[in-house]
């Protein structure tokens, strides 16, 4: 058994006695837990059959911390306390079990596929569910810790990897291709940026929850571009500047002067960072084989429009035609690929309609209105990342994403505590006598 394992081993124990006594209470439990095992550890307890193949899962199902700790989570919420709120992707898994039962063949890739989806919807639950159980904010003021925590151990490993010292190197048949990017506690440096972005848009729904703990949100985004730039993700830094530029834009009481000092703040941080990037540029200035991959995937899509030909089996139909082992590098043609258009609309439909509520709810001065405007301002960082990459849909950045959503999607539509539904109304009040209020005339 590898260290790792050992590693994870020993997690999983802890979290169980986190249940058993309860300190935290049992939902706040499932939610660090699916949390930290997702962004810091996402290792393998028993791994698959080792053939080759690349795809959003392994070459076949694989018992994996989060997996374990998700699957696990579920079942406790459902019989000790509320079962994970997953009803807006009840279409999805139907879907998901016509198909494996109808339509996709049952080989190991596509069963591990299964899972991976499966998954990730029981994350967005335990997500949604966590923040509907948390009217006092204790939950989210320790989750802010724990991203914390996260943040600090994947920059603190990237910077040394970058300084030369061999931690958690990527495997070496990549090792020639990344050069000298840097993948921190992640399996390589793409996974490792979009973990980060999420992580910030995450911290920046809770900022509202813990006002006393803002300046340490901030300080722990500003340390989360260190490894963003180390890793040379273009789309990844990209992202996570236009995420926090959107979120600055989108606040309702803050100053203009304050906006523009804050964007300033990041245009001469761009700057500092524009070198790696340029040179990133340089070395691969159209992406690689994206091009022609795109234009293999044209053909599967075409052939298998309808009904997909199965989660995680891409390659396996790719391959043949092309020759190609590789999916392709868009997360959106992938999905249409492998789900066909039904599942692509009924995974994709509900993320678009949280958008849109969320806008609507963007001018709330609240911790929903704070969840709202980050959910929108993710809404084109995510698309920016999910276009020039099939990692959004890959092992344990999925259930990542799910679950920092569900969470996010959880606060919007929860209710808020007494006291700021209280201001919230003061609030609301005194906008309602500012509109109603007649305007007086000048008598001669």
């Amino acid at each position: 058994m590898s260290i790792e394992a050992v590693v994870a081993l020993g997690i999983c124990a802890v979290v169980a006695a986190a249940i058993v006594t309860t300190r935290i209470g049992l939902v706040a439990t499932v939610a660090y837990a699916a949390f930290f095992s997702l962004a810091l550890m996402p290792v393998s307890l028993i791994s698959d059959s080792g053939a080759f193949h690349v795809g959003i899962a392994g070459s076949s199902p694989d018992l994996r911390t989060f997996t374990l700790v998700i699957a696990v989570g579920a079942v406790l919420l459902t019989f000790i306390a509320k079962p994970p709120l997953v009803g807006i992707f009840v279409p999805l898994l139907l879907w998901i079990a016509i198909g494996a039962l109808f339509i996709w063949p049952s080989d190991p890739p596509g069963i591990a596929g299964i899972v991976q989806l499966c998954i990730a919807v029981l994350a967005w639950g335990i997500g949604m569910r966590a923040a509907r159980s948390d009217p006092d904010s204790r939950l989210r003021r320790g989750l802010i810790i724990l991203i914390v925590i996260v943040v600090l151990a994947h920059s603190g490993v990237a910077v040394l990897q970058a300084l030369g010292l061999n931690i958690n190197a990527v495997a070496a048949a990549d090792q020639e291709i990344l050069g000298s990017r840097v993948n921190g506690l992640s399996n390589h440096p793409n996974n490792l940026g979009k973990i980060l972005v999420i992580s910030i848009a995450l911290l920046l729904s809770l900022l509202n929850s813990a006002k006393d703990r803002a300046r340490l949100i901030w300080i722990t985004i500003g340390v989360a571009f260190v490894p963003l730039v180390l890793a040379q993700g273009r789309a990844n830094l990209a992202a996570a500047a236009a995420l926090v530029t959107g979120w600055v834009l989108l606040q309702p009481s803050l100053h203009l002067s304050r906006k523009l000092s804050v964007i300033l703040g990041l245009g001469v941080a761009g700057l500092a960072a524009s070198g790696v990037i340029i040179t990133r540029f340089e070395e691969d200035p159209t992406g690689g084989v994206r091009g022609e991959i795109l234009s293999y995937a044209a053909r599967i899509v075409s052939t298998f429009f309808w009904t997909g030909t199965g989660p995680n089996r891409y390659t396996i139909e790719n391959a043949p035609l092309t020759g190609s082992f590789i999916p392709v590098h868009n997360s959106f043609v992938l999905a249409l690929a492998e789900l066909g258009i039904v599942g692509f609309v009924l995974l994709f439909a509900p993320i678009v309609v949280m958008t849109v509520a969320a806008w609507r709810r963007r001018n709330l001065v609240s911790a929903n209105g704070d969840a709202a405007r980050a959910i929108v301002a993710s809404a084109l960082p995510m698309v920016m990342i999910a276009y020039t990459g099939w990692g959004m849909l890959a092992t344990s950045v999925l259930s990542l994403g799910m679950f920092c959503f569900g969470f996010m999607w959880g606060q919007v539509t929860s209710r808020p505590p007494v006291g700021e539904r209280d201001a919230q109304a003061l609030s609301d009040g005194a906008a309602v006598v500012r509109v109603r209020r007649p305007r007086l005339r000048a008598h001669a």
